[in-house]
């Protein structure tokens, strides 16, 4: 059996009472900004033109804090992502494809793409996050004192 004395629930409402100012945190922006970074760092290896990179985002919105891809700057981030399935690629009005291939074009009427696994970057950057989310803890507990 549980017992709980009124010293307790006034210790449970004070300790409420603060968290109704966490988005104000300075410690959920450290722990957003962290996830942010990681995200950068993981993305890095997937960059040619530096597109994916300057789509990774992190807004704040209604006390909320978001980490995630602006796909008007690159709109292929979803696929590095998540990645694609095998398929065929196909001209569409054109006689052939064309992609350049080590300084030669190559021509084709269809590719048979085997498609891509992807790279999870801001999973794997939420997971690096949750990894260190008691130090992140600590500081909120500070915080709140």
């Amino acid at each position: 059996m549980i017992q709980i004395n009124q010293s307790d629930l006034d210790e449970i409402n004070k300790t409420f009472k603060k968290l109704a100012d966490v988005d104000k945190s300075s410690t959920f922006k450290a722990f957003s900004s962290f996830v942010y970074n990681r995200a950068i760092d993981r993305a890095d290896e997937h960059t040619k033109t530096g597109a994916l990179i300057k789509s990774i985002f992190l807004k704040k919105r209604n006390g909320y804090y978001f980490v995630g891809v602006n796909r008007k700057i690159a709109h292929y981030g979803v696929f590095v992502h998540w990645g694609t399935k095998p398929r065929i690629i196909e001209r569409d009005k054109r006689k052939a494809l064309r992609w350049a291939d080590g300084g030669v074009f190559r021509f084709a009427k269809e590719v048979h793409h085997p498609g891509y696994k992807g790279d999870p970057f801001l999973t794997l950057a939420l997971d690096d996050g949750i990894k260190k989310l008691s130090d992140f803890f600590d500081k909120l507990e500070k915080e709140l004192e």
